[in-house]
């Protein structure tokens, strides 16, 4: 990932901090299209998204675009399930529902869809894969 592509997004997740929220651990990681199935080894690919971790939430953005940011407060998470297949890994976490701009096809006919829009809907599960297994969040203040 190229220095200028993670300082930019860096930067919009933490323009989103709270006041007194510092970031723990910051690096890269892959949101898969679908979280409900999804195979590692289709996910790890392009230039994936940011990932900042504080001690209330993981935010991630994988746009240069404000409204693409996510965030998912601990708090919220009921579970989580760590995967791995080869050297990927990724953390499926389930949660409660949160409202999150989505992309989504902008037409259907019955199991037919075609192009592309944005919505915003409610989603229960988030998984951020990683290229490794080992760990790919570096602490805050590391190279």
């Amino acid at each position: 990932m190229h220095a200028e592509y993670f300082r930019r997004r860096m930067d919009l997740l933490v323009g989103r901090l709270e006041p007194g929220e510092r970031v723990l651990a910051r690096g890269r990681a892959f949101e898969p299209p679908d979280s409900r199935r999804f195979d590692l080894a289709m996910v790890i690919g392009g230039p994936g998204c940011v990932v900042a971790v504080t001690e209330r939430r993981v935010l991630w953005v994988g746009r240069d675009d404000q409204r693409w940011v996510r965030s998912l407060p601990f708090a919220l998470v009921r579970s989580y399930t760590e995967i791995t297949q080869a050297h990927r890994y990724a953390l499926a976490l389930d949660h409660e529902s949160v409202e999150r701009l989505q992309s989504v096809a902008a037409h259907q006919l019955l199991w037919w869809s075609w192009g592309n829009t944005e919505a915003v809907q409610s989603v229960t599960s988030t998984v951020l894969a990683f290229r490794r297994n080992r760990q790919e969040l570096w602490m805050a203040g590391s190279a």
